[in-house]
């Protein structure tokens, strides 16, 4: 809560206070307040505006003068006030502080009546006093009040009795409007609607409106008669209701009961009023025009000094710890007396050489492999073996065992402590020159001696702390400390002998403490000891000062075994050295581990030790202006300076590095210049310690940020219909590739349909599926690739392409001009090649679903990356668009649509062209409900029928691909143009020595801007980015066979097959009553098998199956949660089961199967489940939860079918020969070896890329200030996002890095080792590496580098808030042609419409040739403003729709203009007609037509205004290029030839090539590259000269390509392929007989009544309208009613053709939705449909 009174005062009173009271020499430290100079009485300020009113106010009840300055308007000033008390209250404002807020005008009535009461001349003072004390009194009113109080024909006035006034106004009078408003409410309602109203007929319903439209004319008319009666009552008190007619519409006596109050307010007013004006009548007699003139005062000469404090009270940390001590109490360490401790010669433990020497020869097995990876790892696995095996044997033959007993016990120990406490407060209380005997005794009874207890003693040893020691003294408080820690051990200790706890107590006992350290080199370890009771071990030391100065003098990291405190214990022993100060220390966690993390360093770091520990995030949604950047460089300046310890994720790291050099490409220069120097100062004073550095330094450890506009993926709408259609035929072959491969395939069907989950165990299976779907496209199944159309060769072209390998010259040349006509012919081959040679389809299928990839609930519906098993990532996205189409569409055909998605699909369907055709498809399943599958008994507002068609469909395929088709691939498969991007490399800081450091800091770190980290596995070393290495501790070197040792003991040998008794898989409820029948509590799920059931649903489950447990624990987020059996839920730590975990459920999902600590029991028994590719490093983490599964812990492994197969192939193991923990051990290593060569070539990749970065900054140290240098830096990081198929997929040669073109040294000796290792890698069979197949070698690598970097974390850009152009107001050029149909020579406002076009960026990537047309078709310069481009020069997405087009008749000549233009030409066209007669110019709608109903929009004679002529005809060339602008998807057959021959296409040859150009993105020119390429036919002909005719006479050299990328544009993402224009830029054929140009004959219909939602079109004598035609109430206008005289004009089309548009639109563009996807159904002579004027011949 806000403190109350002032804040300068209660500040000096706190400062005031501290300087009486005991110093402890930390904590609040406040400044020294600024001195204020008291305003006395006497001597007051000039400028004192409350000190002059209290003067003039008493001056005048004192002086009682005849005239004063009195108020000129007394009603006017009181009516700023909302409310006015009356004189008939009195004065109730009592307390002082009430008085000094008074408001005069609120309380003038309780104010004039004291006046006129109060009798005494001293007590009015003290009264007006208080109230004229304020710096905004209203002193005019209170010089009036004065005048009440003295005048005496003030005081004889009558009072007016009301009590109070309200919404005073002078002179105020009733309103007509105003009450006419408060009777409109009693009007009597119109009459209602007779019964079926609904069905009547137009003709009765508009008689029906007419009727209703006068019944409220009268009855509004009937308001105003009756207020206009009422106000001839005034000025009358009250009214009467019984005066007035009652033959009207209004009910009067209720009217009138409504109106009183109101008329008496203003009449109580109209009263007040009329007082005030005889007071101010008075006022104007004793007025004076006179002001107060403040008299000066003589100031006084005494001055009064302020007498400061002239001694100090003591400070512990400052004078007392010079204090010098110089007894010793004997034993002051508190050591323990051990018993002899004796040497015993132990046998080697029979178990554990055993599992070595097991273990030696799963090693040996991968020593001989051809694989350089699995013989590198196997020989760093076997040295750990040795180094382990050597250690067993000094440990079994020289243990030296304590006894459990020790002479002291913990009440000995607890009097140590109280001596030493007792001696040091002796010597603190000792008299010295500061302090005598006799100021030491006032000190102690005044309190302001320091409290010395053990916290505050122990506080003087931080090393933060600074002070200077007496003689002895320091010495005294470490013997103080460790006297404690030693009470600390003992109590530990009695405590694991009551408990039983024999390993614990074992390992306490062994620990002695402080052996390889000295507690006065490092006081805040022993701090840190005190306060996390505890003692650190003497591994813990080496790794902590191997992490804070290694030996190598360079980032490196070092391997520590899990559970050995790495994190609880080690990371705030190196954050207090390291925090000195200079350095700028941040601890670098993975995201699930921050909350601990957060907490522990906080835990233990925040009380003795006495540190800061913060964490600022940052990412890409993070403001970037300067005052947020100069705070982030003050909080972490801050935290340096205070020695405090900055907690961060390697994500947040990279996102500010990225986010600097995205304000550079963004040409935000001031604000990159600021965050790179932060950066760079950041990388110059930081000191990082990585831990679990082996997650944090991954190589899918990635940032992207991709950048400038989106656009839809190459290919539309094809790339995600190949998609489907190959997954469809992957579903087709699984049955038999299940029975022809029992043992390398595994297919789960489900029981309610849909795509089955598949499982590939083995290779050969997975080529056999690839080269089964070849053969079927090759041989046109689905008709994917139109094979029966291509000549034999070109056949034989496309078989080669898709087969791998090398590909000849001439059929890349044959397959480069293959189907010019249909442009996405030669896109789907490309895709298919990726599908296939790139083995996107295998890695998609391969993937688990809701382990890897699936959706989130609250993004866009297109699959996202997986964090763990139902942990999605909120901001990642997969980032190549093949891999992203096609794991959404298995997300959606594994998960189903959901009721909303279902419904939205369902009304698509009915809105569409075809809907009988689709709904047919989705009714096919026998289960559905008969009633239901007529499409015409669908109401998508029933909730019951939509849940049963959800029930029917939701895992229907072709529903899901409907819905995916219209509503989720159009929306969501776009791409960015560029991105930058960052990785694992960035993390390391390269270090840079500091200069004058003597020898004596040789233990200290010397280096900055160094990085080291520790993890509880290594298996990551290949995979190190060079800037930092590997460097584990000799001592530690066992780790990684120690550990492998565990899972080879006896008791965790057991291997169990997640199988029923039929060998078929179990369901999540089988598996738990194989639990329970195994007795086992604890599951680990680091495999990920629980994929139905959420962590609560199973723990819920487990608890009723299991029947004897009454609590299970679960992870809800990142917190444990206790849940009992009646669904009770409580924290762990909450709870009494958190210390003891014996008798509960245990769930580890496998989010939390690494990093999360849980106390389990000494015996605990846990199931370790396995899954598909699982590495050892990730198995070892989920087995060591259980910390002491080396002694006395144990797992059971479970395996589904298809690891148990894995595991007997590679261990060649029989169906019935026994699998243990031996072969899953080998399965585990072999992944890893698999995983890593896998990830060789990202490595690759990332550390070129990184190189080049740096590069980049050395050769260009400038950019932030030179253009030239900037342009030529992000040339060099920046990376192209949007990539056609041909560039994605094409044979193309890599470019060979050369480290001798890199400049830097360091950047060399990167690219040098990189080249080294990638010559050296060896695939087994996915990259060969071999001259012969060098192209399949890079074909692969980029396969591979496309398949990981794809699951890289891309943080999605946030949408850019772009300006909106203001509008300037119209131009006078195009003001000019409206008013004389003649456009000015040489204005620059009318731009031709295909230059237009040929300036958006499509128009620049293909390369526009607007000389193709002169036509007079423009559009305004307004026209192509819409916002302020920030990046791009150009972005298509801000495209207007076309709706208003100014015509002109003679000459012909038109322009298409903004609607904020057609709202003023409308009143210039207006006055043309009204002062010329006629009008030279004509404002015409128009909305391209998007479906057939909407084609009368061609003739450009829906409306006009003013009216055009009934026999015109738009131009051809006017329609066709303006359709073509608007991105129409209709036209008539008669435009057709125009529209080609403006495409330069051929109708009567459909066969003409397009152009291979490269197409150029229209915000990159250095992109460009040559515009044309001669290319041969089989018969050696060159092809250029057609090409270039092409070009000369064609809009574009690639006509089919550039319509098919702007309609997608135009009509944002909607599904065009099955209209006309998508029929032509496909290259259909069309002709006139083609169902799109054929006239619809409108069906018959019997009269009757109509379905709710239609009604029938009548004529006047109740007949049925010529052809029954219906249409929706929805567009329905009761006033387009023909009437006498109009011409009707029958309209015929076929329901069946209406397309849906609105739905895939809204949520693109509103605009669009408006004016283009609103189909119209009428032509001229008939009015518009709803928001439209009416037709031709009667418009303004």
């Amino acid at each position: 809560m806000p403190s109350s009174g002032d804040t300068h005062l209660n500040y000096r009173a706190l400062h005031r206070r501290i300087l009486h009271e005991r110093r402890v020499g930390y904590g609040l430290q406040l400044k020294t307040p600024r001195e204020t100079i008291y305003e006395a009485r006497h001597h007051p300020r000039d400028t004192s505006q409350r000190y002059t009113n209290v003067l003039e106010a008493v001056t005048i009840i004192h002086s009682k003068p005849k005239f004063i300055s009195t108020v000129d308007d007394l009603a006017g000033n009181l009516s700023q006030s909302l409310n006015i008390k009356g004189y008939a209250q009195g004065f109730e404002k009592t307390t002082l502080h009430d008085r000094l807020d008074v408001d005069v005008r609120r309380e003038w009535g309780p104010l004039v009546n004291a006046m006129k009461g109060t009798r005494d001349e001293y007590s009015l003072m003290f009264f007006m006093a208080l109230i004229s004390f304020r710096t905004d009194a209203n002193m005019p009113l209170i010089r009036v009040l004065l005048a009440f109080a003295q005048n005496d024909r003030l005081k004889l006035l009558n009072l007016p009795t009301h009590t109070e006034y309200h919404s005073f106004r002078p002179n105020q009078k009733p309103q007509l409007d105003v009450l006419a408003k408060l009777i409109e409410p009693f009007q009597a309602p119109p009459p209602s609607d007779p019964p079926l109203m609904e069905y009547a007929s137009s003709k009765a319903l508009r008689r029906l409106r007419l009727a209703r439209e006068a019944h409220i004319q009268k009855a509004d008319a009937d308001c105003r008669t009756l207020a206009q009666s009422l106000l001839t009552e005034w000025p009358s008190p009250s009214l009467r209701a019984a005066q007035h007619s009652n033959n009207s519409l209004i009910d009067v006596p209720a009217a009138v009961d409504k109106v009183r109050p109101e008329w008496e307010r203003i009449y109580q007013n109209h009263e007040f009023y009329l007082h005030l004006q005889e007071v101010q009548k008075i006022l104007k007699d004793i007025h004076s025009d006179i002001q107060f003139q403040r008299p000066q005062f003589v100031p006084s000469d005494l001055v009064f000094t302020i007498q400061q404090p002239d001694y100090d009270l003591p400070i512990l940390g400052d004078n007392l710890m010079r204090m010098p001590i110089t007894k010793v109490i004997e034993n002051t360490t508190g050591e323990p007396r051990v018993e002899k401790v004796q040497r015993r010669i132990l046998l080697p433990n029979s178990s554990v050489s055993r599992a070595s020497r097991e273990l030696e020869g799963i090693i040996e097995s991968f020593a001989d492999s051809p694989s350089a990876i699995k013989r590198r790892y196997a020989g760093d696995l076997k040295e750990s073996l040795a180094s382990f095996n050597a250690r067993s044997r000094i440990q079994a033959t020289q243990a030296l065992v304590p006894s459990a007993r020790s002479d002291s016990t913990v009440a000995q120990l607890q009097g140590v402590v109280g001596r030493c406490l007792a001696e040091i407060e002796s010597a603190l209380k000792q008299p010295s020159d500061t302090y005598s005997q006799t100021q030491l005794l006032w000190l102690q009874q005044g309190q302001l001696f320091p409290a010395v207890t053990r916290i505050t003693l122990l506080e003087q040893l931080r090393s933060t702390a600074n002070l200077s020691f007496g003689s002895g003294m320091k010495n005294k408080l470490l013997q103080f400390a460790v006297s404690i820690t030693n009470l600390q051990r003992q109590m530990r200790i009695d405590s694991y002998l009551r408990s039983d706890e024999i390993a614990r107590l074992k390992d306490e006992q062994m620990n002695t403490g402080h052996t390889n350290w000295l507690v006065k080199d490092y006081p805040d370890w022993l701090l840190l000891e005190v306060e996390s009771n505890l003692l650190i071990r003497e591994i813990q030391v080496e790794v902590a000062l191997a992490i804070i100065s290694p030996e190598s003098r360079a980032n490196s990291v070092l391997q520590l075994n899990m559970g050995q405190g790495k994190t609880s214990i080690i990371i705030p022993m190196v954050a207090v050295l390291l925090a000195d100060g200079k350095n700028l220390m941040r601890i670098s966690v993975p995201k699930a581990l921050l909350q601990q993390t957060a907490q522990l360093l906080h835990g233990r770091l925040g009380g003795l030790v006495g540190r800061n520990t913060c964490h600022v995030p940052f990412s890409r949604m993070t403001p970037t202006k300067e005052e947020h950047i100069k705070l982030f460089h003050k909080i972490h300046h801050d935290i340096k300076k205070n020695c405090g310890i900055m907690i961060c994720l390697p994500e947040h790291q990279m996102s500010f590095m990225l986010s600097g050099l995205q304000r550079v490409l963004d040409q935000q220069i001031p604000e990159a210049n600021m965050m790179i120097r932060v950066q760079n100062w950041l990388k110059s004073c930081a000191r990082d310690v990585l831990d679990e550095c082996d997650h944090t330094l991954a190589v899918k450890t990635q940032l992207i940020y991709p950048s400038g506009s989106q656009a839809t993926v190459d290919g539309h709408p094809h790339r995600w219909l190949i998609a489907e259609q190959v997954l469809s035929l992957v579903d087709m072959h699984l049955h038999d590739l299940c029975a022809s491969f029992p043992h390398s395939i595994e297919v789960v069907r489900r029981h309610h349909g849909g795509f089955p989950f598949v499982f590939f165990l083995r290779p050969d299976v997975e080529e056999e599926m690839i080269k089964r779907l070849k053969y079927d496209i090759c041989q046109g199944t689905r008709g994917i690739i139109p094979m029966d159309t291509f000549e034999p060769a070109d056949r034989i072209a496309v078989k080669e392409f898709l087969s791998g390998g090398k590909v000849r010259q001439s059929s890349l040349d044959r397959i480069g001009r293959l189907c010019p006509d249909r442009p996405h012919v030669k896109q789907t081959i490309y895709l298919l090649r990726g599908l296939f040679i790139h083995r996107i389809l295998v890695m998609a299928l391969k993937k688990r679903y809701n382990v890897q990839y699936g959706l989130h609930p609250s993004r866009d519906p297109v699959a996202v990356p997986f964090h763990a098993k139902g942990v999605p990532s909120e901001q990642s996205e997969f980032g190549h668009a093949d891999v992203a189409i096609l794991l959404t569409a298995l997300a959606f055909y594994y998960r189903g649509i959901d009721r909303s998605q279902t419904r939205q699909a369902l009304e698509a369907v009915l809105k569409s062209d075809d809907p009988t055709s689709i709904y047919d498809r989705w009714t096919e399943d026998p289960g559905f409900p008969d009633y239901l599958r007529d499409w015409h008994s669908i109401n998508i507002d029933d909730y019951q029928q939509i849940s049963q068609i959800w029930n029917c469909v939701r895992y229907k395929i072709p529903v899901i691909d409907y819905f995916m088709n219209n509503f989720v691939f159009p929306l969501h498969a776009k791409q960015f143009k560029i991105r930058l991007q960052s990785n694992g490399w960035d993390i390391p800081l390269l270090p840079t020595t500091q200069q004058g450091k003597t020898a004596k800091d040789s233990s200290s770190n010397k280096l900055r801007g160094l990085t080291t980290g520790f993890s509880g596995t290594n298996d990551v070393k290949p995979l190190l980015p060079l800037t930092i290495k590997q460097d584990d501790l000799p001592s530690l070197s066992h780790t990684n066979g120690e550990v492998l040792t565990y899972l080879l003991q006896p008791r965790s040998r057991e291997y169990v097959v997640m199988a029923g008794r039929d060998e078929s898989r179990l369901d999540e409820t089988g598996f738990l009553q194989m639990l329970r029948s195994y007795n086992l509590r604890i599951l680990i799920d680091s495999g990920a098998q629980i994929l139905e059931q959420s962590n609560r649903e199973l723990a819920e489950n487990w608890l009723r199956m299991d029947g004897r447990a009454t609590v299970a624990l679960y992870f809800d987020g990142d917190s444990p949660y206790i849940l009992s059996k009646q669904g009770t839920r409580t924290p762990l730590l909450a709870s009494p089961y958190a210390d003891n975990l014996n008798e509960v459920l245990v769930y580890l999902d496998e989010a939390h199967t690494r990093g999360t600590d849980l106390r389990f029991g000494p015996f605990a028994r846990a199931a370790l489940t396995l899954g598909l590719g699982q590495t050892k490093d990730h198995t070892v983490q989920a087995a060591m939860r259980l910390r002491q599964l080396g002694t006395t812990q144990s797992v059971m492994f479970f395996a589904p079918p298809e690891v148990n197969q894995s595991i007997r192939d590679l261990c060649n193991k029989k169906d019935k020969e026994k699998v243990d923990s031996h072969d899953v051990i080998r399965w585990l290593i072999n992944n890893t070896c698999d995983g890593i060569e896998q990830l060789q070539p990202l490595y690759y990749s990332q550390g070129i890329d990184f190189c080049n970065r740096m590069q980049a900054a050395k050769d260009f140290p400038d950019f932030l200030t030179d253009e030239d240098q900037r342009a030529a830096f992000l040339s060099a990081i920046k990376h192209k996002e949007r990539q056609t198929l041909q560039q994605l997929y094409g044979p193309q040669t890599k470019s060979k890095t050369s480290a001798s073109l890199k400049s830097s040294q360091e950047v060399a000796s990167f690219v040098k080792e990189l080249e080294m290792r990638r010559k050296g890698f060896q695939d087994t069979g996915q990259a060969v590496h071999a001259s012969a197949l060098q192209e399949v070698e890079q074909e692969r690598e980029t396969e591979r580098e496309t398949e990981y970097e794809v699951e890289a974390v891309r943080q999605l850009q946030k949408p850019l808030a772009y300006t909106a152009y203001k509008f300037p107001g119209l131009h006078k050029d195009l003001d000019t042609f409206a008013r004389t149909g003649r456009i000015p020579a040489g204005s620059d406002n009318f731009i031709q419409v295909l230059r237009a076009l040929s300036r958006t960026a499509l128009g620049k990537k293909y390369k526009i040739n607007y000389g193709v047309s002169s036509s007079q078709l423009f559009i305004s310069a307004e026209f192509e403003r819409t916002v302020k481009l920030v990046i791009e020069s150009v972005n298509d997405n801000f495209m207007r729709p076309v709706q208003w087009i100014l015509y002109g008749r003679s000459p012909e000549s038109a322009v298409i203009v903004t609607p904020e233009e057609a709202e003023v030409l409308i009143n210039i066209l207006r006055e043309n007609r009204r002062y010329q007669g006629a009008s030279p110019t004509h404002l015409l709608t128009y909305a391209a037509p998007v479906t057939r109903r909407m084609m009368h929009f061609n003739t450009l004679n829906f409306y006009s205004l003013p009216s055009l002529p009934e026999d015109w005809q738009p131009s051809k060339w006017l329609v066709t290029e303006l359709g073509y602008f608007a991105g129409r998807l209709y036209f008539d057959w008669s435009e057709y030839d125009s529209i080609c021959t403006m495409l330069g296409i051929d109708a009567s040859t459909p066969g003409v090539d397009e152009l291979d150009i490269s197409e150029t993105d229209a915000t990159d020119p250095s992109d460009v590259g040559p515009s044309t390429k001669a290319s041969r036919d089989p018969n050696g002909s060159s092809r250029t000269s057609n090409v270039s005719e092409r070009k000369l006479n064609g809009l574009t050299p690639k006509p089919y390509t550039f319509t098919q990328d702007y309609l997608a544009v135009r009509r944002r993402g909607q599904d065009f392929t099955h209209t006309p224009m998508g029929f032509l830029c496909s290259g259909k054929p069309l002709n006139q007989e083609n169902p799109f140009f054929r006239a619809a004959e409108a069906p018959q219909r019997a009269r009757g009544l109509v379905p709710v939602g239609t009604a029938h079109v009548e004529e006047n004598d109740g007949a049925t309208a010529e052809g029954g035609e219906t249409m929706d109430l929805g567009n329905y206008d009761p006033s387009a009613e023909l009437r006498d005289g109009d011409d009707e004009i029958v309209i015929e089309y076929d329901e069946s053709e209406m397309r849906q548009s609105e739905e895939s639109e809204s949520e693109e563009s509103d605009d669009e939705d408006s004016d283009e996807s609103q189909p119209s159904h009428r032509r001229r002579g008939q009015r518009g449909g709803r928001g439209w004027g009416r037709g031709r011949g009667r418009g303004n």
